[in-house]
């Protein structure tokens, strides 16, 4: 086996770790995402969920239950659009840090 195929499989073996121990947990994320972004209002909830989709590059936010909570809260298509809209800020965020690491290589 190749040494890439290892790391991969590795990878993919400590997800499937993780996930299985989140969901043995029964630590309910999509009910503490929809209470803290129902909590905040309508307007703040939306901005929220857009800066922290964003800042996904940079922490470990848990970005699948965010656009759950956003189509729960917010219907489909506007739950699509701030997940949308915080996914290509989350992009673009991740494109400029690139550049700017590769800028002060």
């Amino acid at each position: 086996m190749k040494p890439f195929w290892k790391m991969a499989f590795a990878v993919l073996l400590c997800f499937l770790l993780l996930f299985a121990l989140v969901s043995a947990s029964g630590v309910p994320l999509e009910q503490m995402a929809l209470s803290g972004l129902r909590a905040s209002g309508p307007v703040l909830g939306a901005l929220a969920s857009i800066a922290l989709l964003t800042v996904d590059v940079f922490l470990p936010v848990p970005s699948s239950v965010i656009m759950v909570a956003n189509g729960a809260l917010y219907g489909p298509w506007l739950g699509a659009a701030l997940s949308l809209l915080g996914g290509l800020g989350a992009t673009a965020v991740g494109y400029g840090s690139g550049l700017w690491h590769r800028a002060s290589w």
